[in-house]
C-alpha cells in the first residue's frame, strides 16, 4: 500500500521517494512517512540506513532526492 503525503498542493507517494533514496550507493534501506506540518499540511520525513560512508548527511540525502526529482521532470 502506498502512503500519499499531501505537502502543500503536491501529492507525494512515499514509496517513490523510498525508491529514489535506494538508488544512492550508500543507502541500504529507506522508509518515508508524512509528518504534520503547520506550513504544508504534511512534510515527508525519510529514515535511511547508510553503509560505506562516514560523511553521509541528511543534506546529502536531500540533495540526492532533489537532483533525481529534477532529472525526472525533464523526461
Amino acid at each position: 500500500m502506498n502512503e500519499i503525503i499531501v505537502c502543500g498542493r503536491i501529492s507525494i507517494v512515499s514509496s517513490e521517494l523510498e525508491a529514489i533514496l535506494l538508488e544512492h550507493p550508500d543507502i541500504t534501506a529507506a522508509a518515508v512517512i508524512g509528518a504534520p506540518s503547520e506550513q504544508w499540511g504534511q512534510t515527508p520525513i525519510a529514515f535511511v540506513e547508510v553503509w560505506g560512508s562516514i560523511s553521509f548527511s541528511a543534506e546529502a540525502a536531500t540533495d540526492w532526492v532533489n537532483a533525481k526529482l529534477g532529472e525526472q521532470e525533464h523526461l
